[in-house]
C-alpha cells in the first residue's frame, strides 16, 4: 500500500499559525511579568549628598537581599512630590523623615527605618526600627567592657528620647546598674546637669552616657566632659563613631546593611501574615498599637584602646570591633 503523501501547508495558512503562536508566546510572557516580576515593595529614600548617601545605599542593599523580587526605588529630593507606588496593595519601606512624610499618603502599609525617633502620630499603622541603639545593647556592652561600673549618668531631651526611658530603666535593672537619668530641653540646662554628674561620679565605678547628640555635638561641652572623665577615670560612651577619636571608651552605631535586612524581613513577615496585621513584626512583642517603632539592635561597635588602657580595662584579644582607635 502506497504511503499517504503529507499535505503541505499553504504559505498563507503557515503565516496565520505562526502569528497565533507568537501571540500566545507574548501573552504568556506578559503574564509571567505581572505574576513573577512585579515589585511588591516600594522603597522611599532621601537623595542626599555624599557620604550620607552611602548610608541609604547600604540599607537598600540589605532590604533587597531579603526580598524575593527587587524593590522599586524612589529617590526623594527636598522638593519632590510623593511618588506613585507601583502597587496599591504592597508595602512601602520609608527611610528617613523625608521618606516617612511621603509614605503617609495612600493606603499602603508603611515600614519605617533610619529615623531618630518614632513620630508622635501617623495616619495608619506604622512599624519599623529607629537609628537609636537599643538601651539593653549599649548598656550591656558597657558592662562587658567595664564590669567595675555600677552607676551610669545620662541627660536626655524629653522631646527626642522620652520613648526610650522605660527601656533604659529596664535594661539597668536587668544589668544591676544604678542610673541617674535627668531631662533637659536645652543646651545650658543639659550642661549644668552634666557638670553635676561629673562632680558626683565616683572614679572607676561610674560612666557618662552621652545619650543626646545635640548636647554632645557642642565642642566646648564635649571637651570639658572628656577632660574631667580622663582625670577621674570615668568611662564615657555614645552612639556616635566620630567620638571614638576624641577619647570616648566606646561607641555603638547602626549596622546599615543589617538594618536593611531587618526591614526586608519585616516586610516579608507582614505580607505573609496579612497587611496591617498587628501580630506581625517584632520578635519579642506583639504590635498592639498603631505605632510600633523599636530601637535598633543591629549595631557596630567602636573602641578607643588608649582610653581602655588608661581606665585599666582588659579587653579580650578575641573580641572583635568594627572600629578601633588608634588603628592597630
Amino acid at each position: 500500500m502506497r504511503p499517504r503523501r503529507r499535505q503541505r501547508l499553504q504559505p498563507h495558512t503557515l503565516y496565520l499559525r505562526l502569528k497565533r503562536w507568537a501571540r500566545c508566546c507574548c501573552y504568556f510572557y506578559m503574564m509571567s511579568l505581572s505574576l513573577f516580576s512585579h515589585a511588591e515593595v516600594d522603597v522611599y529614600y532621601p537623595e542626599v549628598r555624599a557620604p550620607y548617601q552611602q548610608i541609604f545605599e547600604q540599607i537598600i542593599e540589605g532590604v533587597t537581599s531579603e526580598l524575593p523580587h527587587k524593590p522599586s526605588l524612589h529617590g526623594l529630593s527636598k522638593n519632590t512630590k510623593p511618588p506613585q507606588p507601583d502597587t496599591q496593595q504592597g508595602i512601602i519601606i520609608a527611610l528617613g523623615q523625608r521618606g516617612l512624610k511621603a509614605a503617609a499618603q495612600g493606603p499602603q502599609q508603611v515600614i519605617v527605618g533610619a529615623i531618630s525617633r518614632p513620630p508622635n502620630s501617623f495616619p495608619k499603622p506604622l512599624y519599623g526600627f529607629a537609628l537609636t541603639p537599643a538601651p539593653a545593647k549599649i548598656l550591656g556592652k558597657l558592662k562587658e567592657l567595664a564590669p567595675n561600673v555600677t552607676k551610669v549618668y545620662a541627660v536626655y531631651n524629653p522631646i527626642r528620647s522620652q520613648w526610650l526611658v522605660d527601656d533604659i530603666n529596664k535594661a539597668c535593672e536587668d544589668l544591676n546598674l544604678q542610673i541617674t537619668l535627668d531631662s533637659a530641653d536645652n543646651l545650658p540646662k543639659a550642661a549644668k546637669l552634666i557638670n553635676q554628674h561629673l562632680d558626683t561620679a565616683a572614679p572607676n565605678q561610674s560612666a557618662i552616657w552621652l545619650l543626646e547628640s545635640r548636647f554632645s555635638n557642642d565642642n566646648s561641652l564635649m571637651n570639658q566632659i572628656l577632660e574631667e572623665a580622663w582625670e577621674k577615670n570615668l568611662a564615657v560612651f555614645s552612639a556616635n563613631p566620630s567620638h571614638i577619636r576624641r577619647g570616648l571608651l566606646f561607641s555603638m552605631y547602626p549596622d546599615n546593611v543589617k538594618l536593611g535586612q531587618a526591614l526586608g524581613q519585616l516586610a516579608q513577615k507582614l505580607k505573609k501574615q496579612g497587611l496591617g496585621n498587628k501580630e506581625a513584626g517584632h520578635d519579642e512583642s506583639t504590635l498592639s498599637s498603631p505605632i510600633q517603632v523599636f530601637p535598633l539592635e543591629h549595631l557596630h561597635t567602636g573602641i578607643n584602646v588608649r582610653t581602655a588602657e588608661h581606665l585599666g580595662l582588659k579587653i579580650p584579644r578575641n573580641q572583635k570591633f568594627d572600629l578601633v582607635y588608634p588603628a592597630e
